[in-house]
């Protein structure tokens, strides 16, 4: 017998699941393509479709034949209008009026010029914007990481449990076969261009060292197993612009330490050759233009300044003036007689 002075039980609905919300309502997603589709919304970046190139292409030549079909009978009408004995068809190649008020009960071609205009305005418009559409979907290309995501989503249990079974299932290859993608899958999200260096710490090292105690205090919200949606693509983007400029203000800290304190020819220049080795693999990785150009810079200041004998007078002296770590002493004069 139930106790009376219990309250009643709500029932089991989707409004009295678990207090987190995100985790609710990702387990209102059945496993198969909702949940597929689930996980593509909370991690967009990670979209990848097919974009159908064969049959772009193929519709664009179709189209392309229609437009010289179009093409070659306005031609002829035109023609056949302008060799015309009757003086008022021989006219409309010098006025457009008739043709635009054309109507089913004019004689002669007219309204034949008319209809063909007019499938001519219409294809030609379908016919260019989808050159424009295959133009933008071709500059698009692929993430390997998130085709590696969308495989472990497919096939592993907490996700979607399995891979597709349908006539779309080898799009995105499978874990047991990884390679065997559609090569004309794209990724529909666009991403700014990163290197090398930038994604791996974006999409495998960031992800892996946010689950330890440290950084769970700062993103207490819960970890899915796969560490894919819990930040955003934004977040991880400058946590790995953080840590790849911070290597390379580090290697450039280095090298202005080495310059200050070396007064000999070979010993700069040993210094460049080390940093450039070391520095500009970092910068090409991590796809960091300013830095990129900041070394430029640097490399051209040692060129030019530092190892050209034209400029010896400005930065050398004899070996009272200039010692390392120390500023020549004519330049140290000058700022104790400006500064006082």
């Amino acid at each position: 017998m139930n106790n009376p002075t219990s309250p009643p039980q709500p029932p089991s609905t989707a409004s009295n699941l678990p207090m987190n919300f995100a985790n609710r309502y990702a387990d209102l997603h059945v496993k198969g393509y909702p949940k597929l589709a689930y996980l593509f919304s909370q991690s967009p970046h990670v979209l990848h479709l097919r974009r159908f190139a064969s049959l772009s292409v193929r519709l664009l030549l179709y189209r392309q034949h229609e437009l010289v079909m179009l093409e070659s009978r306005l031609l002829e009408l035109e023609n056949s209008d302008a060799t015309s004995s009757e003086g008022e068809r021989a006219s409309y190649r010098y006025d457009y009026q008739p043709l635009k008020n054309a109507t089913v009960d004019d004689p002669g071609t007219l309204q034949e010029q008319r209809e063909v205009y007019e499938k001519l305005k219409k294809e030609l418009k379908d016919y260019e914007d989808a050159i424009i559409r295959f133009d933008t979907l071709g500059r698009k290309g692929r993430n390997p990481h998130g085709i590696q995501q969308i495989q472990r989503w497919l096939g592993q249990s907490e996700a979607c449990e399995q891979d597709l079974v349908g006539s779309d299932a080898t799009i995105w290859g499978t874990m047991q076969d990884s390679g065997n993608i559609e090569p004309d899958v794209i990724q529909i999200l666009g991403m700014e261009d990163v290197g090398p260096g930038t994604a791996w710490l974006q999409y495998k090292f960031i992800p892996k060292i946010i689950q330890f105690w440290p950084f769970r205090r700062w993103f207490p919200q819960n970890i899915d197993i796969f560490q894919s949606y819990s930040l955003s693509t934004r977040t991880l983007g400058r946590f790995a612009n953080f840590i790849g400029n911070a290597i390379i203000l580090l290697l450039l800290c280095a090298e202005v330490i080495w310059l200050s304190y070396t007064s000999s020819g070979k010993g700069s220049l040993a210094g460049l050759l080390i940093f450039i080795i070391i520095a500009l693999p970092c910068a090409i990785g991590f796809g960091n233009v300013q830095n990129t150009l900041l070394l430029s810079t640097l490399i051209h200041y040692e060129v030019f300044v530092r190892c050209s004998p034209i400029f010896s007078p400005i930065v050398g002296g004899s070996e009272d003036e200039l010692q390392p770590g120390r500023l020549p002493n004519r330049v140290a004069a000058a700022r104790s007689k400006h500064f006082g």
